[in-house]
């Protein structure tokens, strides 16, 4: 104990003291400090720790070119770059972010990579592609392909600047990206002038598929030709491919100082009107947290990332999003974003259970040897056979919206829309395409977003997505991090790390005071190694 009463004050010295409060203030002040003040991200990104190991690569363009060399490098030259500097956490001419790794060797130098690359920064007066809608296709090639390798790539003006780390925190944060970066001033902008995927065999005979014109079944059957030594379990497109590694568990680890001892991207929050209570998903903490209009903390859902049924101690959410209550069953619907899949919390019985997709394991004896058996990984493929093997799968669910009879399921780039049967829990319609999901559920939006629109401007201006303005609703992903509570309307903040409440009446607005932190006991990334060990 005295030990772990050590290593959490050692964590609090780089946090700030917001248990009881936050304070709100425009993204780029607040990046910026972070980004200059972390002693981790001032040893030009040295210290920065990660612990995943991912298997692909992903590139970065910032929008200034001028400062670049002029001559624009081809992709095999990209790839000899990235080669080289696998050995180096940085050089003359890179920095490594979000690597995975103490050892500097933390890439194999062999096997099959993807490289995507593109302009991926909001704030680019000339972003290519929706970012959301590359990270989704990145996830899924990764879910498909777990043994590919992945590595991110930025070319920008200055190695490690200040404003491209702060602009890097935040996409950390708000995609989910759990996979090494680099940095570099060299010159690729042919290559990033549009967003593309290269597929290379050791960093050999590239293959370039544009994003734009990506035809994702084309590059599915490209990585199994390249993967077939690697025996890796291909899944059929358009099936339910859902299943996976459960135990092996990639987070993003950035940077310690933003992953608040309390809350770490609160995204989305729903309310209980009846029952005076509010559901905020503490989205990178993957939990869902219970809290009453005074901020007390009343419960809490989700012990650490994963997926697991059982009771709220023991479950495992991996990246929770929206979530809906349901006053009849005294059930939370909850979007299990990472997972692939909608929960439903009994708050009555305080259990976790899988809704959609379905599969045998979870009907399955629930006794003491089927415990020990998956926790020490006995567990076979078999013993997990999805009911609705031709049923349409989610991918990065996000948005949540419940109609007379059905559930709307949305991704985060609106790219796609679920339609759900609430009684019966299954897809019924898919809607693909940005357009078609916004007609189809446009009422529903345009009712968050005037609520949104009652919030402090700077708010809103520091989370406005660029690719939803061109459609003219530049909130409309900020749809679930707003709700309606008593006399006041809530919203998380996911910069400032805080949920905020308006009083309708008055006009002012606060942050919530948070109490009852007890509830919650420590992050699970604070647990002593020992601990780890055992709660794996």
């Amino acid at each position: 104990m005295s030990l772990r009463h050590r290593h959490l004050r050692k964590f609090s010295s780089f946090l700030p003291h917001s248990s009881s409060g936050y304070h709100y203030q425009p993204s780029r002040r607040l990046l910026n400090s972070v980004a200059s003040s972390s002693s981790h991200l001032l040893q030009q990104c040295n210290g920065i720790d990660t612990r995943s190991s991912e298997r692909f690569s992903v590139s970065f363009r910032h929008s200034i070119t001028s400062q670049l060399s002029q001559v624009s490098l081809s992709e095999a030259q990209l790839l000899s770059f990235l080669k080289s500097a696998l050995d180096q956490l940085q050089g003359p001419n890179h920095c490594w972010l979000n690597k995975v790794d103490e050892n500097k060797e933390f890439l194999k130098k062999d096997g099959t990579f993807i490289v995507v690359a593109g302009r991926f920064f909001q704030n680019s007066e000339k972003v290519g592609c929706n970012p959301a809608v590359i990270f989704e296709k990145v996830k899924l090639l990764q879910q498909r392909f777990p043994s590919i390798q992945v590595i991110g790539f930025q070319d920008c003006s200055s190695v490690c600047s200040a404003d491209d780390r702060s602009q890097l925190i935040q996409l950390i944060m708000e995609e989910y990206i759990s996979f090494p970066v680099l940095f570099s001033n060299k010159n690729f902008s042919k290559l990033t002038e549009e967003a593309c995927f290269i597929l290379s065999k050791d960093f050999k005979n590239s293959l370039v598929f544009h994003e734009k014109d990506l035809d994702i079944a084309m590059l599915n059957k490209a990585i199994e030709e390249l993967s077939v030594q690697y025996h890796v379990n291909n899944i059929a497109l358009h099936k339910s491919s859902w299943s996976k590694e459960a135990e092996i568990i990639k987070e993003p680890h950035f940077c310690t100082v933003l992953q608040n001892l309390l809350l770490y991207f609160p995204a989305c929050i729903s309310t209980d009107e009846s029952g005076k209570r509010l559901f905020l998903s503490d989205s990178n903490h993957h939990r869902i947290i219970i809290f009453d209009g005074d901020g007390k903390i009343l419960d809490c859902i989700g012990s650490c990332p994963g997926f697991e049924d059982g009771e709220f101690e023991s479950a495992k959410l991996l990246r929770p999003a929206a979530s809906f209550y349901h006053e009849t069953e005294d059930c939370l619907y909850i979007v299990d974003s990472e997972n692939h899949a909608i929960r439903r919390a009994d708050l009555e019985r305080r259990v976790l259970e899988t809704v959609y997709p379905t599969s045998s394991i979870h009907k399955k004896s629930t006794g003491l040897w089927t415990w020990i058996r998956s926790k020490l990984g006995f567990t076979s493929d078999d013993d997990v056979k999805f009911e609705e093997h031709d049923s349409p799968s989610l991918m990065c669910p996000w948005h949540l919206i419940k109609t007379e009879d059905n559930f709307l399921i949305i991704s985060r780039s609106f790219e796609t829309l679920w339609v759900m049967d609430f009684e019966l829990g299954e897809v019924k319609e898919v809607v693909r395409g940005f357009p078609n999901t916004l007609e189809f559920c446009r009422h529903f939006i345009l009712e968050k977003v005037s609520l949104l629109k009652k919030m402090p401007d700077y708010l809103l201006q520091q989370q406005r997505d660029a690719n939803l303005a061109r459609e003219g609703l530049p909130y409309a992903g900020l749809i679930s991090c707003v709700t309606t509570f008593e006399n006041h309307i809530i919203m998380c903040d996911t910069v400032s790390q805080g949920v905020l409440k308006l009083n309708r009446e008055s006009g002012i607005s606060s942050s919530f005071q948070f109490s009852n932190l007890g509830m919650l006991g420590l992050p699970y990334w604070l647990s002593f190694p020992l601990e780890s060990f055992y709660a794996v």
